[in-house]
């Protein structure tokens, strides 16, 4: 079975490359692409995608909001935020939204691959990158 992929990116040319990248990912099918969280928001209710990869930083909605929105109106959709920000903070508050999963934009392809089965097999992921940004926010509270 195929995977529907939600892309939700505000930068042309990295959603370009992730659909590509996703061309050579046969058990994936990118569905859909969106410029900002207002839109992703709308796509994920209009295309039920199994998966929203989602950029954490993007104008239109907050992501935390689209996080939660698609949670509550889409509920078998899954989301896996993407980011370049390594911060412990950020990443709980992506959690407590509702996210899957968290992977850095610095990842590998096989991490993120490993991502997308993990998160769409019902479980959770975060990059190991963010494990101690995380267990270090969470030790400040």
């Amino acid at each position: 079975m195929v995977a529907r992929i939600l892309l939700a990116e505000d930068h042309h040319i990295v959603r370009e490359a992730f659909r590509h990248w996703f061309d050579d990912q046969p058990q994936y099918e990118v569905v859909g692409e969106a410029q900002d969280g207002t839109e992703a928001l709308s796509s994920a209710i209009r295309l039920g995608p199994d998966l929203v990869l989602l950029d954490w930083s993007m104008p239109g909605l907050p992501a935390a909001e689209v996080i939660a929105a698609i949670r509550a109106r889409a509920p078998s959709t899954r989301v896996l935020v993407l980011t370049s920000y390594k911060d412990g903070a950020l990443l709980e508050h992506a959690l407590r939204a509702g996210a899957h999963g968290f992977v850095t934009k610095d990842a590998q392809g096989a991490d993120l691959l490993t991502a997308i089965r993990t998160v769409l097999a019902g479980s959770s992921y975060v990059h190991p990158s963010m494990v101690n940004a995380l267990v270090a926010q969470l030790q400040t509270q």
